[in-house]
């Protein structure tokens, strides 16, 4: 069984998996990415550890455009350069 989650936010807000792993550590998450990727230039599978296994996440990044059937009520007049940052794990 697969996840997929989308995370919409401002282009200048998508943040590096420097900035995944601290927050990870703030919050004291079991998850580490790969150190030094740009989200925003990503695509495909990321290697993540995992309560110290290796695991990985397939992440994309779309403008919020392209996922207006999925989000038709969604407000976006807030944002400058709305992005839909995608995070897919399992099979």
């Amino acid at each position: 069984m697969s996840m997929t989650m989308y995370v919409i936010l401002t282009l200048s807000d998508v943040p590096n998996t420097n900035s995944l792993n601290e927050l990870s550590k703030q919050l004291n998450a079991p998850v580490q990415y790969l150190e030094n990727v740009d989200i925003k230039k990503h695509t495909g599978f990321l290697p993540v550890k995992l309560n110290g296994e290796e695991s990985g996440v397939e992440t994309y990044m779309s403008p919020l455009s392209e996922f207006t059937d999925y989000f038709p009520s969604f407000d976006s007049s807030g944002y400058d350069e709305p992005v839909v940052v995608t995070f897919r794990w399992g099979g």
